[in-house]
């Protein structure tokens, strides 16, 4: 089938006529084998650890397996399993964090760590291990620790705690002192509040990862990133990170973006836009393969390649890519044989638009039916080419991407709200006291307050009035990426349509239709492609009506190309996401295809972002902007 034909094909197509959830699985990526040829090659005796906390493979779940028997001698605890489990697994991580960061060895980090009974007997005690010192201010946990019990680090410790003997022991004390509180929060993993009276002002966010994403999510560069921007005072800071989840610093009172917000306050949309460019002038090198790869398996490579420099991120993409490809060539999977060169850019390639994509695609491949297989690889390895040969003639740069820019993943202060859809009361004498880059007195390093002008302390929001949350896709992009998904999701809104039966979506231009659109409209599905009307009905770039607007013809299409990426990627993410159900899944029955815990129906959204995608690319060949 040729790739016209292919297009025409997978234009109006339902995925749930193409796609099953009772696929193989999928190939293994080209570094993985490459990885397992290298460990042959230097029968080494260490194995590599792919469920270590800094494994390239991190989101393998081994450590919730081990604490299958613990778990279930708590079973008579609370009638919550889910806090149950959860702070078990919290404390026992916090446990197994705390021991390896203070002998210094992580050698054995495969194996349980055994509580030091001598050592670790009084877990409420200063100088032993305190699971809530631990979580609430690993700072002071850390300078006390092996400090003599003198007068003054004995006052540091909260009174009132109870004494345990080991973590599951630990962590029914705590089940009667925490305070969980499940939040709202992203499809692929689910986030909890936790607070402790003898901790005020210190509440913490809980993030627990999914794990039927697997590998759709890469957990090295999603901690890195977040580290990253909270050291730019872009984003909260990470307390913790485990391979289940992490801890982070919570914002408390401030208020979450909304699509309505930006669609109601252009100034608020063009304040987003400049937090973004400031984003984008971030250092991104260590986000590169050459520098994420031999971080994940240094270990195993042979001193030369371990510490080889490459003059250009390209020359790391080229050379890797030769040696990938040896090793995929001889495996018994298939997937390689056809187009191997552009599929193994999952691995090499500098910019991720084209080395998710490919990933995606490497997992979806296996779910698609087979008579319909060979086409639809062979369509989205095309149209993922196209799209890197149309950025790359027009010189796009490169640059550190958020890559999943949607309201929800915006954080505001409340002077930032429009006025009339603030819920928390915010005076002119509130909006009046600016809050200053002054670090107060009762900052931590984990929950940072600033001084406002009239010496109240204040939070990251309230200071920076704008921050960004959620990086499990934050990596090098191309610029144009974040402006295009950010348009792309002005026509999205994920706090509606969330009903039982609903899609966890609903779309702007379906559900309020403008008034000159209304009747052409009529009858057409929620998947169909709206949002190309406007763009039909705008006038070109460049003429009277833009007299004002400093955009040319060459700006104007480099967004829209960011549009067609944003739009490509996510439909195969969705794919990715719809077959493969986890603890963070909405579906009751197996055999449905999975929602996201927000009640996102994969599958339909995929659609709707694959029908978006060739719309837009023949709009933009009928304007022959590409």
């Amino acid at each position: 089938m040729s790739v016209d034909n292919s297009e025409n094909a997978f234009r109006n197509v339902n995925m749930r006529d193409l796609i099953t959830r009772a696929g193989h699985e999928p190939p293994r990526s080209a570094l993985y084998e490459y990885v397992k040829s290298l460990k042959s090659e230097n029968s080494q005796s260490t194995p590599l650890s792919l469920a270590s906390d800094d494994s390239w493979d991190s989101t393998t779940h081994s450590t919730y397996n081990s604490m299958a028997d613990n778990l279930s001698e708590l079973g008579g605890v609370t009638e919550d399993a889910e806090t149950r489990d959860l702070i078990y697994k919290l404390c026992h991580s916090l446990h197994k964090k705390a021991v390896q960061r203070i002998e210094g060895s992580r050698q054995h980090r495969q194996r349980s760590v055994e509580v030091n009974v001598e050592h670790e007997k009084n877990m409420s005690h200063i100088g032993d291990w305190m699971p809530l010192l631990h979580l609430f201010d690993p700072q002071t946990f850390y300078a006390v620790r092996g400090t003599p019990m003198t007068l003054a680090a004995t006052a540091e410790r909260p009174f009132s705690l109870n004494v345990a003997e080991n973590p599951k022991e630990a962590s029914q004390l705590l089940l009667g002192e925490l305070d969980v509180e499940k939040l709202s929060g992203g499809n692929s993993n689910h986030v909890y509040r936790l607070a402790h009276p003898d901790f005020p002002g210190k509440t913490v966010l809980l993030r627990v990862y999914g794990s039927g994403d697997s590998e759709a999510i890469d957990r090295f560069r999603d901690v890195m990133a977040m580290r990253e921007m909270s050291r730019a005072r872009l984003s909260p800071a990470v307390l913790h990170s485990f391979k289940w989840g992490r801890v982070e610093e919570f914002m408390e009172g401030v208020a979450t973006c909304s699509t309505d917000m930006l669609l109601r306050s252009p100034t608020l949309l063009a304040e987003v836009w400049l937090l973004v460019h400031k984003m984008h002038s971030l250092p991104y090198a260590s986000f590169l393969p050459q520098n994420v790869n031999n971080e994940k398996i240094r270990h195993l490579l042979h001193p030369a390649l371990a510490h080889c420099e490459y003059a250009t991120p390209e020359e790391y993409c080229d050379v890797l890519s030769k040696r990938l490809k040896k090793v995929v060539l001889t495996k018994k999977s298939d997937y390689y044989l056809d187009n191997t060169s552009q599929k193994l850019m999952e691995d090499a390639c500098p910019s991720s638009f084209e080395r998710t994509c490919f990933r995606f695609l490497r997992l979806t491949s296996n779910l698609i039916l087979e008579s319909y297989r060979a086409s639809f690889v062979s369509f989205i390895s095309a149209e993922v080419m196209l799209l890197r040969e149309l950025l790359m003639k027009r010189a796009v740069p490169l640059v550190f991407s958020h890559n999943d820019l949607n309201p929800g993943n915006i954080l505001l202060a409340w002077r930032k709200v429009p006025k009339e859809m603030r819920r928390q009361v915010a005076n002119d004498e509130d909006e009046e006291d600016e809050v200053m880059p002054v670090t107060s007195d009762q900052s931590t390093a984990f929950s940072r307050k600033f001084l406002s002008k009239k010496g109240h302390h204040r939070n990251l929001v309230d200071m920076k009035g704008i921050i960004f949350i959620d990086f499990e896709y934050t990596d090098v992009n191309y610029r144009c990426f974040d402006l295009g998904n950010t348009i792309c999701e002005l026509d999205y809104d994920y706090t509606r349509g969330t009903a039982e039966g609903e899609p966890g979506f609903i779309k702007y231009h379906y559900t309020f239709p403008p008034e000159e659109y209304r009747e052409q409209w009529k009858g057409h599905p929620m998947t169909y492609p709206r949002l190309q009307a406007y763009f039909a009905a705008a006038a070109p770039a460049g003429t009277a009506r833009d007299a004002a607007t400093p955009i040319t013809r060459d700006e104007l299409t480099e967004v829209f190309i960011g549009t067609m990426c944003s739009h490509l990627s996510w439909s195969l993410w969705s794919l990715v996401m719809c077959a493969n159900p986890d603890v963070c899944t909405n579906n009751a029955n197996d055999d449905l295809f999975a929602k996201g815990s927000s009640g996102l129906d994969y599958i339909y959204y995929g659609n709707c972002r694959l029908q978006e995608y060739v719309a837009l690319k023949q709009w933009m060949r009928d304007k022959q902007l590409i």
